[in-house]
């Protein structure tokens, strides 16, 4: 059985999972571009200096303090890291010790000490895991893993996956962006793996990213499936720049019918490529949103926040496009004001999610309630995914789409990032000005977004 083969069989059998059997071409191999490790080799940097792989902390919401890791069909390689001695094992259990020592069961064999260990599929195949005695969720993942205790909580594990890039993002495409199109989604490859490689090196002393949306969302190489990996091998190693630097390449799901400024969302100073513009294509589910939630709650938690008494609020500053910059919270020793975004991150811890879906919104007291009238889905900064998808059923190229959403830039294939950045430009790709006329003309603000006065 090829190790092609092998994972395939691993992704169904998590199908009561909801895992997506892999696609049959995907390629993990010791001799292809996207790389499964083989015992002994490298990762981050290949000789040629092209950045190969990316260090993930998986399971970090989970607050681990066990992880049970095995090779279904196979042996783990297992490598205590501050010795070198390798074992081979067909599974291991790593814990926090009543000591708070980190302890290693391996198979059937006594516990042993380690303060860091690495394991690999023997066969070069995917590798199990699932935390604190739950199965739920089961994960698969390619590359290594690395387990270690966390010195900042001596009662929790770090574990990081060392990843593929091109297995990154074809998982990352899977789990962030699951609407049915081509271009679009080979969009969505594109993006993250600029802001996967631009964002390298900035979280952790010992990895680049975390797996939930502080970074984008990735559950291992068993969510991937044939669509997320076509757009990773069809866009295989194509990034986005300005003035030949990677972006920050920020998206949103949908953006209620206008982009947003970076500086009018984000402190900071205007980026060049993140302008604000009418989004044309915007036909979304969050196109238009209501949300009513009790008075006295609101401002209950709105007063431990700002630790005084909140008797009201109103809606303060507004960008050009209508987002909400700040809002006035009516206190008892005055009015004082809070950035729209924080407000939104508190709405949200109280009242869930997906409560708040923009800061497009207006206001009004309705008796004991509050209603929230918006549009959109997220801060609305750069590529809309919902804008991208409508983009692609009318026919629009994930080249055309991406200079859509972002101003000057260009699409190059890496040869290297980091300490040896060599990038060139994307052969077959029109470099030119995307044409983002409409059959449709361009939609007025209160044609598009339907608002009723005084937004």
């Amino acid at each position: 059985m090829t190790v092609q083969d092998h994972l395939l069989s691993l992704a169904r059998r998590h199908r009561a999972l909801r895992y997506s059997a892999f696609a049959t071409s995907i390629v993990l191999s010791c001799t292809a571009p996207s790389i499964l490790p083989c015992a002994g080799a490298t990762h981050g940097v290949l000789e040629t200096g092209i950045v190969d792989s990316l260090r993930i902390r998986i399971f970090d919401l989970y607050k681990p303090s066990s992880i049970h890791l095995s090779a279904e069909g196979g042996l783990l390689y297992v490598t205590d890291d501050s010795t070198g001695y390798n074992t081979s094992e067909d599974q291991i259990v790593v814990a926090i010790g009543t000591d708070g020592s980190m302890q290693i069961a391996k198979g059937n064999s006594r516990s042993a000490s380690a303060t860091s260990v690495t394991v690999r599929s023997a066969a070069g195949g995917a590798v199990s895991a699932y935390v604190n005695g739950r199965r739920d969720p089961l994960r698969l993942y390619s590359g290594s893993i690395r387990v270690r205790v966390d010195p900042k909580n001596m009662r929790q594990l770090v574990v990081v996956n060392t990843v593929p890039v091109e297995d990154y993002v074809a998982a990352v495409v899977a789990t962030e962006y699951g609407l049915d199109d081509v271009e679009g989604t080979r969009a969505m490859a594109v993006l993250a793996r600029t802001y996967a490689l631009r964002s390298k090196a900035g979280t952790g002393d010992d990895y680049d990213h975390v797996d939930h949306s502080i970074s984008q969302v990735f559950h291992g190489v068993g969510t991937i499936d044939r669509k997320s990996n076509e757009a990773a091998n069809s866009t295989r190693g194509e990034v986005l720049v300005h003035n030949g630097e990677l972006i920050e390449s920020v998206y949103h799901s949908s953006s209620g019918g206008f982009t947003a400024n970076n500086e009018d969302v984000w402190n900071g100073s205007p980026v060049a490529y993140l302008r604000g513009r009418v989004d044309r294509y915007e036909d979304s589910p969050h196109t238009d949103w209501t949300v009513t939630v009790d008075r006295e709650r609101l401002l209950r938690v709105l007063s431990n926040h700002a630790q005084v008494g909140v008797s009201g609020l109103r809606v303060g500053d507004r960008s050009d496009d209508g987002r909400v910059r700040k809002l006035i919270l009516h206190t008892s020793s005055g009015d004082k004001e809070i950035a729209a975004n924080q407000f939104r991150l508190i709405f949200r811890r109280e009242f869930g999610t997906s409560a708040l879906k923009s800061t497009l919104f207006r206001v009004k007291r309705k008796g004991s309630q509050y209603e929230f009238e918006g549009s959109g889905f997220g801060h609305g900064v750069g590529l809309s995914q919902w804008g991208a998808h409508r983009m692609a059923l009318k026919g629009k190229r994930y080249d055309e789409i991406l200079r859509y959403y972002y101003s000057d830039v260009d699409i190059v294939s890496r040869e290297g990032v980091g300490a040896v950045n060599r990038l060139t430009p994307r052969e077959g790709v029109d470099s030119r000005k995307v044409d983002d006329s409409d059959s449709q003309g361009e939609p007025t603000k209160k044609k598009l977004l339907r608002r009723p006065r005084g937004w």
